[in-house]
């Protein structure tokens, strides 16, 4: 089953085995060796793989039985609504795990916070972009409107911060924090949110 569910989602991002091995470390024939089922990738990588499917541990090994088939289906009616959302304001799933999960910061893609798009979940995301938790929880088929599209402000304290970073000062700063810090102007910058000190 995880050999089958490998070569489903890299064909559905429509990615080469050459480009996952890559992006996950591994060498291309031991990548080859996962999807043809020759292989079982340990507990670390498996974890990896999740992640960098963006999906749970038990979807990759197939575990997910009938009695959650319906749980599942609204899963992937919230996961799709959401990626929908993320993609019409160009934001990416890093920004969401950023607004929702302050305490998240970047790593390589691997060791992000897992979304389950249980009930918890749906309700941050939504308050985080600004949209009905009926909508994302599949309740509504209403979309919300564009103008639903949160602002995203910067708190005072973070302010200087930013703008010293951005020009390049990153004096004592830990190299996790330069990496949390890139993330949070990057954001910014893509949301095209000015930085200056008359921002409230």
């Amino acid at each position: 089953m995880l050999a089958e569910n490998l070569k489903r989602l890299r064909n559905n991002k429509g990615l080469s085995k050459r480009t996952v091995a890559r992006d996950l470390g591994v060498h291309d024939s031991t990548y080859g060796k996962y999807e043809l089922g020759h292989r079982e990738p340990d507990l670390e990588t498996t974890q990896k793989l999740a992640n960098y499917f963006n999906v749970t541990v038990d979807e990759l090994l197939g575990r997910v039985d009938e009695r959650s088939s319906v749980q599942s289906e609204s899963v992937l009616k919230a996961k799709e609504r959401v990626m929908n959302i993320l993609d019409k304001r160009n934001m990416t799933l890093d920004d969401l795990l950023v607004g929702i999960y302050p305490q998240y910061q970047l790593n390589d893609g691997f060791g992000t916070p897992e979304l389950t798009y249980d009930d918890n979940d749906l309700t941050n995301i939504a308050e985080f972009l600004n949209i009905p938790y009926d909508y994302l929880a599949g309740l509504s088929d209403d979309e919300p409107p564009d103008e639903s599209y949160p602002e995203l402000v910067v708190p005072e304290i973070l302010k200087g911060t930013l703008i010293a970073f951005d020009n390049g000062d990153t004096e004592g700063l830990t190299q996790s924090e330069v990496d949390a810090i890139a993330s949070i102007v990057a954001a910014l910058k893509r949301r095209k949110k000015p930085m200056n000190n008359d921002e409230t």
